[in-house]
């Protein structure tokens, strides 16, 4: 009985969607400017699983959400920030924003199986790298003819990242930065355009 109901519980785990944004799909890009009082962050996600949304959050606030060969942005307030994307798994990354910038990201995505007793589950994970003005404009060049521009429909309402999963993920990418402080600088200096 135990082990039924543990994999009925990690049956369940993988079956949930991991989000219930609904994207309204635009098929042209805008052009990414900044306005002068706040920035502008853009994430592009190229690959990955169509079915599997991933919601992105400004700190704990919702921000956007992407998909497979999808650009969304959002404006953002001076300062520094955290953005989380939350698949199945999450993940963060810091950078300080400064008013009138863009700033360029790019979202990679890919399955994990974990192996447990009674099955294989099948889990979705990302990650987030600040890119260039130049690396964004040629993978949107070299997908033009599938990517397109998302942004969230608005008229459903989607819950806010919890406090608690806030700092557990900024408390992982703190010890990231422990162990890695070349790349975490890399983000420090990042400027935006």
């Amino acid at each position: 009985m135990k082990k039924l109901l543990l994999f009925l519980v990690f049956f369940n785990i993988s079956c949930f969607k991991s989000s219930e944004v609904l994207l309204i799909r635009i098929k042209e890009i805008p052009k990414f400017t900044a306005p002068s009082d706040k920035a502008l962050c853009v994430i592009i996600r190229t690959e990955g699983f169509s079915e599997n949304i991933s919601n992105i959050y400004l700190d704990t606030i919702f921000a956007t959400a992407t998909e497979e060969n999808t650009v969304s942005a959002f404006l953002v307030s001076p300062g520094t920030h955290f953005i989380i994307s939350k698949i199945d798994a999450k993940c963060g990354i810091k950078c300080n924003f400064v008013k009138e910038k863009v700033y360029f990201i790019k979202q990679n995505t890919w399955v994990v199986h974990v192996p447990t007793p009674m099955a294989t589950i099948r889990t979705h994970a990302d990650s987030l790298s600040l890119i260039s003005a130049r690396e964004m404009y040629e993978v949107m060049e070299k997908r033009r003819e599938i990517l397109s521009y998302v942004k969230p429909d608005r008229s459903i309402e989607i819950q806010n990242l919890d406090k608690e999963e806030f700092f557990e993920e900024l408390d992982d990418y703190n010890d990231w930065a422990k162990e890695n402080p070349h790349l975490a600088n890399k983000h420090n200096e990042y400027q935006g355009f």
